[in-house]
């Protein structure tokens, strides 16, 4: 399998690319926010950030819903007294 990847003498790799986070790890780089906007600027982050944004207000607006709506209300066993509600319930059946 070492065959597979052409490989330098001293064993690294021969096409080594970059990494989508280099700008954000390189510390000469300058302030955050001039490393967040190099990160930015990457033409596949750019492709990519429309996408994760419209995923990510997608998914805000479910968990604001989820913790908005109201849970459903209703009687389980309306047309029956307590007694015999209780008696059909699902927790004092027993098999056997």
């Amino acid at each position: 399998m070492a065959n597979l990847v052409p490989a330098t003498a001293e064993g690294a790799p021969a096409f080594s690319a970059p990494s989508l986070f280099a700008p954000l790890m390189d510390r000469s780089g300058g302030p955050v926010l001039t490393r967040l906007s190099a990160f930015a600027a990457q033409p596949a982050v750019r492709k990519m950030l429309p996408v994760f944004l419209g995923l990510a207000a997608v998914g805000g607006a479910l968990l604001a819903w989820a913790m908005l709506a109201p849970s459903p209300q209703r009687v389980l066993y309306g047309q029956l007294d307590d007694a015999t509600a209780q008696a059909w319930s699902p927790r004092s059946i027993r098999p056997g």
